[in-house]
């Protein structure tokens, strides 16, 4: 078995979203990244969360001893993806790959 480099939570749609539960959801996601770069000694994780059309994609790394920071990467919705095609944000994904 090889390293696991992302993880995920999709939620269903409800009629009323649940806050809390969405939180709950990323620090989830944000505890299977740290333990994967820990236990696979990664330089990072990839991972995402979605709920109804909403799709975020998070970059988790190990920056200092101790110190792991989430970067919020991509559009967080369909109608976000023409102002996200720019050059700069091209050259992000572009990283993200080759890390990956």
């Amino acid at each position: 078995f090889s390293a696991t480099l992302e993880h995920g939570e999709v939620k269903i749609v409800k009629p009323t979203c649940n806050k809390v539960a969405l939180c709950m959801d990323f620090m989830r996601v944000a505890c299977f990244s740290k333990e994967a770069i820990e236990l696979y000694l990664l330089e990072s994780s990839i991972s995402f969360q979605i709920y109804e059309f909403t799709i975020t994609f998070f970059l988790t790394r190990l920056d200092h001893n101790g110190l792991y920071v989430i970067y919020e990467v991509g559009p967080s919705s369909l109608v976000q993806l023409p102002v996200f095609t720019n050059l700069k944000n091209l050259n992000i994904l572009l990283l993200v790959c080759h890390i990956f």
